[in-house]
């Protein structure tokens, strides 16, 4: 797990590279992340009363290039820093970001903190890619009218969900578990280049009343990224 407080930012030019890489990048991209948490930080968290709460409240997934696999889950549980819940997590394919939602010319630069030197230093210039972005609404995340809402968490798509049998996910829970979180992780599975972003949204037109609950403490730590600000939008991409 890993924090990075650029990624709750709402520039859309920084981000990471190869998010959950464990191995094979040639160039040094390996994060050796297994799962990210996004946590609400500065407004409630979400007690969907509905359907049309589950359907029309959502979390967007920003990625440049549009081409690698991840699992998403809703944080249904926390106890002050640490995530105790989460939803089955919905899938998503390398083929499945649709079209790009921003056709960029720019060419997008790493950088890297080798631990050694202890400062950013250029790492590999990747070329022109467009930007891509998926919309997941409370309902595709698994959520019910009975769960609360305390952000999302985005894993691998080589995590180990398939062996889970039942509605428990509290194997996920543990990101320091070889057996659910590989840690030979490579590109195809593991290269999310996850753009800076982390927003709530809330279809335009859709009534809110019950939707929010009472946050019981702050949820601000070193491991967990806070959500931006709670945003209006018309229309919605779905996965």
């Amino acid at each position: 797990m890993s924090y990075s407080p650029p990624l709750n930012k709402g520039p859309v030019n920084r981000g990471t590279d190869n998010m959950f890489q464990n191995t094979g990048d040639g160039s040094g991209n390996i994060n050796n992340i297994e799962r990210v948490d996004f946590i609400f930080s500065g407004f409630d968290v979400l007690t969907p009363q509905n359907q049309a709460h589950l359907n029309g409240v959502g979390f967007t997934v920003l990625e440049r290039g549009g081409n690698d696999s991840i699992y998403v889950s809703a944080i249904l549980g926390v106890n002050g820093t640490e995530v105790t819940k989460l939803s089955q997590p919905a899938f998503v394919a390398a083929g499945d970001w649709g079209d790009g939602v921003w056709d960029s010319s720019r060419e997008t630069l790493v950088v890297r903190d080798t631990a050694v030197e202890g400062q950013f230093r250029p790492s590999t210039v990747t070329g022109t890619q467009q930007m891509y972005g998926l919309f997941f609404s409370l309902a595709d995340l698994n959520v019910t009218t009975s769960d609360t809402v305390y952000g999302y968490a985005l894993m691998s798509g080589d995590t180990n969900v398939n062996t889970i049998t039942g509605t428990d996910y509290s194997a996920l829970l543990d990101w320091t578990d070889t057996d659910m979180f590989p840690q030979d992780t490579g590109a195809g599975p593991g290269g999310l280049d996850l753009v800076s972003g982390g927003s709530a949204f809330i279809e335009n037109e859709l009534d809110t009343t019950g939707l929010f609950g009472v946050i019981p403490e702050p949820a601000s730590s070193g491991l967990l990224a806070a959500l931006g600000a709670l945003m209006l939008v018309a229309s919605r991409r779905r996965r």
